[in-house]
C-alpha cells in the first residue's frame, strides 16, 4: 500500500475495518442480539468513567516528564494536547497518530531542548505499556499456576505477553543504568551521542519521577482494566478480574497495528480470540463496547482540535525560560 494516494489508502483501512466487523458478526463471534446484552445498564456510565480515568494519570505522568528538563506547561495545556492526540490516533495509521500529535505541539512549544521534549512522548507511551504487560504477566502468572499444562493460544499469548514485558522492563533498566547507557551510545556515531547522551542522562538521574511515572501508569491501567470488567458485565458475559488482566494487553496493543482507522475492527477481532482462549464468550462484543468510550473520547477530541489556540511564539518562550 506504500505509494497508494491517501484517500484510496483510507477506503482500504475502512473496508478492511468494515470486512472484520462484518466477518465477526456473520460468524457469531460478534453477538449484538445476546439477550444479556443491556446498553442502559448503569455500567455503561461507570465503565465510560473508568476509561477517563485511565487518561488523567497519564497527563500528570507527561507533565511530570516534561518537568525533568525544567519545560514546564499547565496541566490544562497538556490536558487539551493530549485529548487531540486522541482525535488523531482515530483518523491518522495505527497509534502513531497520537504520538505524532503530541510530539508536533511539545516540539513547537519547546524553543530549545527539542530532543528532550520529544523524548518524553516516546518514553511516556513505554511507561503505559510496560503497566500494561506487567499486570498481562501477573494475569498469565496465575492461570498458569492453576494449570501449569497450558497449551495452545492461551500459552502463546501468555508467552508473548511474558516476552514483552521483558523487554520493556530491560529498556527502563538500561535507562536508569548509566554505564549501560554509555555503552549502547557507544555503538552510535557521534552526532547521535551529541543529542541523545544529555537526554538520556536526566532519566537514570531523576529516579523519583520514574518511580512516580510507573505508579500512574499502574493506576492508568488498572482503570482500562475496570472499564473492560464494567463491558462484560454489560454485554451480559461472566468475566473474571484475571480474564480481563490476561487479554487485555494484546487486544490493546493490536489496536495500535496501523490496519484499520483507529483499530476498528482489529481491536475486535483479537478481543475475540484472547477472550475465548482466557474462558470469556462474546469478547468481541466486550471490546465494541470499550470502542463506544473510546470513539466518544476521540471525536471529542476532535473538538478540541478545531476549538484550540496554541500561545504565540513569544509567549512559548517566555514560559519554557522559566
Amino acid at each position: 500500500m506504500h505509494g497508494l494516494p491517501r484517500p484510496i489508502l483510507i477506503l482500504i483501512k475502512v473496508s478492511i475495518a468494515a470486512g472484520l466487523i462484518w466477518w465477526l458478526v456473520g460468524s457469531g463471534r460478534l453477538d449484538l442480539s445476546a439477550p444479556e446484552l443491556d446498553l442502559v445498564s448503569p455500567y455503561l456510565i461507570l465503565g465510560f468513567a473508568a476509561y477517563l480515568g485511565s487518561i488523567f494519570p497519564t497527563i500528570v505522568r507527561w507533565r511530570r516528564l516534561l518537568r525533568m528538563y525544567r519545560l514546564e506547561f499547565g496541566l490544562w495545556r497538556i490536558t487539551r494536547w493530549i485529548w487531540i492526540a486522541e482525535f488523531f490516533a482515530l483518523v491518522l495509521p495505527g497509534g502513531t497518530g497520537a504520538e505524532l500529535s503530541r510530539g508536533y505541539y511539545v516540539y513547537r512549544s519547546t524553543p530549545d531542548l527539542k530532543a528532550a521534549a520529544l523524548s518524553t512522548v516516546f518514553i511516556d507511551r513505554v511507561f503505559g505499556l510496560w503497566a500494561l504487560l506487567l499486570l498481562g504477566t501477573i494475569a498469565f502468572g496465575i492461570l498458569y499456576g492453576n494449570a501449569p499444562d497450558t497449551t495452545g493460544p492461551l500459552a502463546w499469548a501468555g508467552a508473548a505477553t511474558a516476552l514483552l514485558f521483558a523487554g520493556t522492563s530491560a529498556f527502563f533498566l538500561l535507562l536508569g543504568i548509566e554505564p549501560a547507557q554509555k555503552a549502547l551510545l557507544r555503538l552510535a556515531t557521534e552526532r547521535i551521542r551529541e543529542v541523545v547522551e544529555p537526554v538520556t542522562a536526566v532519566y537514570g538521574r531523576e529516579r523519583k519521577t520514574m518511580i512516580a511515572s510507573l505508579l500512574l501508569s499502574l493506576a492508568s491501567q488498572l482503570c482500562l482494566m475496570i472499564s473492560f470488567l464494567c463491558a462484560g458485565w454489560i454485554v451480559g458475559t461472566e468475566v473474571t478480574w484475571i480474564a480481563v488482566f490476561a487479554a487485555v494487553p494484546l487486544i490493546y496493543i493490536s489496536n495500535y497495528l496501523p490496519i484499520a482507522p483507529g483499530g476498528i475492527g482489529v481491536g475486535e477481532a483479537a478481543a475475540s480470540f484472547l477472550f475465548a482462549a482466557a474462558g470469556v464468550a462474546n469478547g468481541a462484543a466486550i471490546m465494541l463496547v470499550v470502542r463506544l468510550w473510546i470513539v466518544a473520547v476521540q471525536l471529542s477530541g476532535g473538538l478540541v482540535y478545531l476549538l484550540h489556540r496554541e500561545p504565540s511564539t513569544e509567549r512559548m518562550a517566555s514560559v519554557a525560560a522559566r
